[in-house]
């Protein structure tokens, strides 16, 4: 049995803000939504801290953000223009677990990247910068 979807059917816009359940009675629980919460605001911290470094900034989480995986994966990014980022569908792994992850991007296409991320690429380029003081000779003191 074949079914077919009449288009004329289907709303003409997506649901906004006002429109998508907020309560239900039950609370959302599983295993991706802790981990999805400290990936996005780990990376954004930085963009908030250059916008106000007097630290007068507060980040919510667990705030209700809907978003689904569709085949093929589409690569679609929802700018957010007054910060200046972009939040997008990264496939990649997050605390041991390779999965479609919400991450934000700058508005010139960089991945965000959380704590972690900066102290490992801080980490590699202190590395090759040994290698190459080693290479021309002279023995780093860091």
């Amino acid at each position: 049995m074949t079914s077919t979807i009449n288009p004329s059917n289907l709303p003409k816009t997506l649901p906004d803000h006002t429109q998508l359940p907020e309560s239900d009675g039950t609370f959302v629980e599983n295993f991706q939504e802790h981990p999805q919460s400290i990936l996005l605001t780990d990376s954004i911290k930085p963009i908030f801290q250059a916008l106000h470094p007097d630290e007068q900034y507060c980040i919510g989480q667990d705030c209700g953000i809907y978003w689904r995986m569709v085949e093929p994966p589409e690569r679609g990014h929802f700018p957010i223009t007054p910060l200046g980022v972009e939040l997008g569908i990264w496939q990649g792994q997050y605390q041991n677990v390779a999965l479609p992850w919400l991450r934000w991007w700058d508005n010139r296409g960089n991945l965000l990247l959380t704590g972690d991320e900066r102290a490992e690429r801080a980490e590699s380029q202190t590395e090759r910068l040994r290698e190459q003081l080693r290479a021309a000779e002279i023995e780093p003191n860091v």
